[in-house]
């Protein structure tokens, strides 16, 4: 079974509890009067997980914590979006909190269990070597063998190769029994069907070699890839078909279209809820800043956003106006002058970056992501980007308030250029490894270490 035949049958599965559920809680025990409604909702639900599910899915992750929490985040996520319309279409008194309760638990229970089963028997497949992919090399040069060395550090975990095949005599340090023949052994190969993938590996200017194989090739059942030695010194480039044309992709976007829209639909779910639980302690500490020092309320700093535009990042004021670095030019010091008494407090908390939530409702900031930095701020003596070369890579996804650096402890300030280096280090691996599950962690983490004030002035 595969990950999308699985999530596949998570649709009818889920609908299903739902149903069995409505029957069993709100119809027997509850004696309530039948309602289609309740199994709308039931679907609704359902889709909402499918979908969010295929826009998170990674064919990579197959191990049973990440399939877990991968399914759980989405229909966790999708549960919060059913309450939130609810709420907004006062529709929550309609339906039985114990019915709600009983399918969250029960889609919940289903999830992990179907997870489970599927890690172990993805496992058992692996380590009977049924899920190796068969793989035969054409091209026995550097590249080629560079491959065999590769993938046979792997073992049972990587490709099987069958062998490799080149018509020119480049064996020269391959190991006995890899050289298989030329291209009418290839050939012979893939009709047998002993060969479920070529790679075919050579230099940029020596891929016309391998045309008439490749001609020959295209007419069998086999999946073809091709290998350019040296390619790898662009980084992650890959070959693809664009717009009716061949291309090499040098780099790609972090997150899509699909994960954008996912990552959107968090950040207005989260900013808003933590706009209407927080409005007592916003207009509190609103007008006690403006009643301590006489001013504008907000201190409004431009930063670098998403794709390098800039933004006006909200902050409650906590330092004199007259004093206040809208450049960022100077960093802030423990016992600074500048900062006002209750700004000292607001810092301390992080209660002065509050106001970023309405940044991030406009979308110009997202709950969790690299922090925007000042456009004058230095590490030691030297403009950030001064100091790390790719630093501008941060803005390919939104600025968040809160972030993998500032969780791992690489907040406050940069007065060394080596903990830039750590904190953009962080934010890149981030960028890399976005998930919806590392999201809400990040912001769980983020709540214990606002409450320990770590690293903060």
């Amino acid at each position: 079974m595969s990950h999308r035949v699985l999530r596949t049958l998570d649709l009818p599965i889920m609908f299903g509890l739902g149903g069995l559920l409505y029957f069993v809680v709100v119809e027997q025990r509850l004696g309530l009067e039948v309602r289609e409604d309740y199994l709308f909702v039931a679907l609704l639900a359902a889709a909402l997980h499918f979908v969010i599910q295929q826009a998170v899915a990674s064919k990579s992750n197959t191990s049973s914590i990440g399939l877990v929490r991968n399914a759980l985040a989405a229909w966790s996520l999708s549960v919060v979006l059913l309450i939130v319309l609810s709420f907004g279409l006062q529709l929550g008194e309609q339906f039985s909190r114990l019915w709600a309760l009983c399918f969250f638990t029960a889609g919940a229970v289903y999830l992990t269990g179907s997870r489970l089963l599927f890690a172990r028997r993805l496992r058992r497949l692996a380590d009977a070597g049924r899920l190796r992919q068969r793989v035969a090399i054409f091209g026995a040069g550097a590249g080629g063998q560079d491959l065999v060395r590769r993938w046979s550090m792997l073992g049972r975990q990587g490709p099987q190769v069958v062998g490799i095949y080149d018509d020119a005599p480049h064996s020269a340090g391959l190991r006995d029994g890899l050289r298989e023949g030329g291209l009418e052994a290839l050939l012979t190969a893939c009709r047998s069907d002993l060969v479920d993938s070529v790679i075919v590996s050579a230099p940029l200017d020596e891929v016309d070699r391998f045309s008439e194989g490749l001609r020959e090739l295209r007419q069998l059942p086999v999946d073809i890839l091709l290998n350019i030695e040296g390619l790898d010194r662009f980084g992650d480039a890959r070959l693809l078909h664009f717009e009716g044309a061949g291309m090499v992709e040098l780099a790609r976007r972090p997150l899509d279209d699909a994960q954008m829209m996912l990552k959107r639909i968090e950040d207005v779910v989260v900013a808003g809820g933590l706009l209407l639980l927080t409005a007592p302690l916003f207009a509190a500490i609103a007008l006690a800043v403006k009643l301590e020092s006489p001013g504008p309320l907000f201190f409004v700093q431009r930063r670098y956003g998403y794709g390098g535009r800039l933004i006006g990042v909200l902050k409650f004021r906590s330092m004199r106006h007259e004093d206040s670095d809208p450049q960022g030019s100077r960093l802030t010091m423990p016992g600074d002058s500048r900062i006002t008494r209750v700004g000292r407090i607001i810092r301390k908390f992080s209660l002065d970056e509050l106001p970023q939530l309405i940044n991030v409702l406009r979308g110009e900031m997202s709950m969790v992501g690299p922090r925007p930095h000042p456009l004058q701020a230095k590490a030691g003596e030297r403009l950030y980007d001064q100091v790390v070369e790719d630093f501008y890579a941060r803005y390919r996804v939104p600025p968040g308030i809160t972030g993998l650096a500032q969780v791992s402890g690489l907040r406050g300030q940069t007065d060394t250029e080596q903990k830039l280096i750590d904190r953009v280090a962080a934010d890149l691996q981030y960028i890399e490894t976005w998930s919806l599950w590392l999201d809400i962690k990040i912001l769980a983490r983020t709540v214990f270490k606002v409450v320990e004030a770590e690293n903060a002035m």
